[in-house]
């Protein structure tokens, strides 16, 4: 019995190995971190609220905030003020509650004042 037991325990981690891990956050190798912005999957409450994850960050951490992607549409004539660009990305602060990320198909919109839970971690 305590043969088997081993036998099953090695094959198990022998298969752990071969596994391939899909990214669910495929936008994040093309797109680094900006200094003092990060990018990130939304966390917690908040990854039922995002639509669009594999698109665009769930979340982005600037100034001391979280801000939680809210929707998506064209670009605005004025979409505020420039605060970092990422590979083909450019993050405007339109006012102190909302930023907007700009790719090459859509603006992406983001509010702050979300309670959902840390997310300190790098995309996955």
């Amino acid at each position: 019995m305590r043969a088997q037991v081993t036998a099953a325990a090695a094959l198990l981690l022998a298969g752990c190995g071969s596994q391939t891990v899909v990214s669910s956050t495929p936008w994040a190798p093309g797109h680094p971190d900006p200094t003092g912005v990060h990018f990130a999957a939304a966390g917690g409450l908040c990854t039922i609220t995002v639509q669009y994850p594999s698109d665009a960050p769930g979340e982005i951490d600037y100034s001391g905030s979280a801000y939680i992607q809210r929707g998506r549409g064209s670009t605005p004539a004025q979409p505020g003020t420039k605060v970092a660009t990422s590979g083909d990305w450019t993050l405007y602060q339109r006012d102190s509650h909302t930023l907007v990320l700009v790719t090459a198909s859509f603006a992406y919109t983001y509010n702050d004042g979300a309670n959902c839970g840390s997310n300190s971690a790098a995309p996955t």
